[in-house]
């Protein structure tokens, strides 16, 4: 019976341990839950979730240290439950007294507390400890079930696409076109100073910034648009004559083939030259090629866009005469520019485009 009290404290004990525990847990969950819900909102780092778990000590022994449990905390709370009338602190006060009085009335008290069972002690405030999990799961299932923004917005991974070097040789065939508009027979008033304005934007563009095969392809489709616009615009202008017109057009024709040329970009504009036709019905081994019938042609007589003088021309003017690359490549091999050994693969790559082919 003297043990009694000891049973009584021992369970409080063990709610506020219960109590602690459910505290602690809650803490950490809820602590878990929010920082993930942020992390997806605010595009944080996930990986910082796992601080919520230092919550759990956190919360538990905050909890265990405003409720401390003593014997007069204890003794107060049994006279106050089972309306002891202050038998409890009273024993516990005078516990140690050998006073026959004192020895009575602990006696007097363990008997009323032997006949109360121990489960009678209530587990206080139990709707406020079933609550605190049933949210801080909540706001953890909801922060789990959250989808990822930064997922969202970031999409399918796309490589950077890489930037597009421009040769010396671009350089010089796009100088040598602006040339070209300074020099041609565009009307001074509206075709010209616009077609230059947008060509030497397009070169202020190609050295100042990061050139890409999809910019660059994108920019040079805007400038020949705005070649056109310049030539209707021309057009529109009072007292123009038919054969500034005719001008006006053959240069914006050339400098929009040319500036795809240069670039090496295929105009969305053109036209199929040559559609498919259907397949020959009647073979008898003619041969048609590009010429005619059986009609012989020369490879030299192919165009080709020479950038030293900012116009097509034959491809024989380019190959052979003074200045041609036959006569340069030949001058290579006899100064030791280039070694002997090229001088069979030279000979033999000008005789073939040199030589008549039958279509």
């Amino acid at each position: 019976m003297q043990n009694q009290f000891l049973t009584f404290f021992k369970k409080a004990r063990r709610d506020i341990w219960i109590k602690a525990l459910t505290v602690g847990i809650s803490a950490a969950l809820a602590l878990t839950g929010g920082l993930l819900l942020a992390a997806k909102l605010l595009l944080w780092p996930t990986a910082y979730c796992i601080a919520g778990i230092a919550a759990l000590p956190i919360g538990a022994g905050l909890f265990l240290l405003f409720h401390r449990l003593g014997e007069k905390k204890m003794a107060h709370r049994l006279d106050n439950e089972f309306a002891l009338h202050e038998k409890v602190q009273t024993m516990i006060a005078f516990r140690d007294c050998q006073d026959p009085m004192a020895q009575v009335q602990r006696q007097d008290t363990l008997e009323k507390l032997g006949q109360i069972p121990t489960k009678r002690l209530r587990f206080t405030h139990l709707w406020v400890y079933v609550l605190l999990p049933v949210v801080a799961a909540a706001l953890m299932v909801t922060a789990v079930a959250c989808p990822d923004m930064s997922q969202e917005q970031s999409g399918p991974t796309v490589s950077p696409e890489i930037p597009r070097d421009i040769s010396d040789w671009e350089w010089q065939a796009l100088d040598d076109l602006i040339t070209w508009v300074q020099n041609s027979d565009a009307d001074a008033a509206v075709m010209k100073p616009k077609t230059l304005t947008q060509l030497n934007s397009l070169r202020n563009w190609l050295a100042n910034y990061t050139v890409t095969e999809t910019a660059l392809t994108t920019y040079v489709t805007n400038v020949a648009q705005e070649i056109r616009n310049a030539e209707a615009a021309a057009a529109e202008r009072d007292g123009i004559t038919d054969t500034q017109l005719e001008a006006n057009a053959e240069v914006a024709e050339h400098v929009i083939k040319t500036l795809y040329d240069i670039f090496e970009i295929t105009d969305p504009n053109a036209e199929e030259e040559n559609p498919p036709e259907d397949p020959i019905e009647d073979s008898n081994d003619v041969n048609q090629g590009n010429g005619g019938v059986n009609k012989v042609t020369m490879a030299s007589d192919d165009q080709i866009f020479d950038p030293r003088y900012g116009d097509y021309v034959r491809y024989d003017q380019v190959i052979s005469g003074s200045n041609g690359y036959y006569t340069y490549a030949y001058n290579a091999l006899d100064d030791g520019t280039l070694s002997e050994q090229w001088r069979e693969f030279i000979e033999a790559y000008f005789g073939n485009l040199m030589k008549p082919t039958e279509d």
